[in-house]
């Protein structure tokens, strides 16, 4: 997995909560990764590092609708993802 450039959300409960969720992510704890991720983001609605991740959980979960739907809100949130070149 790529390293990731992580922008603050400026909440830090949000962003101790991506972090841990980042770790299960990498350890293969999906589920809760995905649910941690959910938290960051209802904490701090426009935090679009935790948007982003949270669509790459839910669709390496399989759950294509809900992370489309996370993606989108990713984009909102900052819409220079949207632009962004693609990581290897």
């Amino acid at each position: 997995m790529p390293a990731r450039l992580f922008l603050s959300s400026g909440d830090m409960i949000a962003d101790r909560r991506f972090d841990f969720a980042r770790d299960l992510q990498l350890k293969g704890d999906l589920v809760a990764a995905a649910d941690l991720l959910q938290q960051a983001a209802d904490l701090a609605p426009g935090f679009a590092s935790a948007w982003f991740t949270l669509g790459e959980v839910r669709e390496q979960l399989g759950e294509r609708e809900v992370a489309i739907a996370a993606f989108r809100k990713a984009v909102v949130a900052d819409p220079r993802i949207a632009t962004a070149p693609a990581c290897g």
